[in-house]
């Protein structure tokens, strides 16, 4: 395949095959919207570097965007709406469309946010699937001081003259 793939609204369900990244020679479109597909975005999509149209919108796609998408520089339309995407859009992907302002003059042609949870946390936006690691209470140790602490000491005086040798020890 060199031009497009497109299998947009066939009821695809499982993962986008890591295995069309291998696709290299490809040109035009990469079309797998309106699906079922539930996996998070393979990061192997980085490779089809000569992709000019992105649209894996509409499924049940859900984690991280990977930054390896950032990659993909002739992109001229991104869709990933409508998932179960999370955390931050990626420096490497938001300067997809700073750095390509006539590719992404349409702002149709750029959509991300919405029906996302761009910028929530994994562990927030799906408990089920991702967790969060617990915060660690805070100490109710004392903080020690930044100067010297002196230890109490023992007055020989105070010891007995002569301290027992015949303790008995219960086994």
């Amino acid at each position: 395949i060199t031009d497009s793939m497109s299998l947009r609204t066939n009821s695809i369900t499982g993962a986008i095959p890591t295995q069309l990244g291998k696709l290299t020679a490809m040109t035009g479109a990469f079309w797998f919207y309106n699906n079922a597909i539930s996996s998070t975005v393979p990061t192997e999509l980085r490779l089809l570097s000569k992709v000019t149209s992105l649209r894996i919108d509409h499924n049940k796609l859900h984690g991280k965007i990977p930054t390896q998408i950032g990659r993909m520089t002739k992109l001229s339309l991104l869709h990933l709406q409508n998932n179960s995407l999370c955390e931050d859009i990626p420096d490497q992907v938001a300067t997809l469309s700073s750095s390509n302002p006539e590719q992404f003059s349409d702002k149709s042609n750029w959509n991300i946010d919405t029906g996302n949870a761009i910028g929530t946390l994994c562990c927030e936006a799906a408990p089920d699937a991702y967790s969060c690691a617990p915060t660690p209470p805070p100490s109710t140790l004392p903080t020690p001081s930044p100067t010297a602490t002196h230890l109490p000491t023992t007055n020989p005086a105070h010891l007995p003259a002569n301290p027992p040798t015949d303790l008995i020890y219960a086994t």
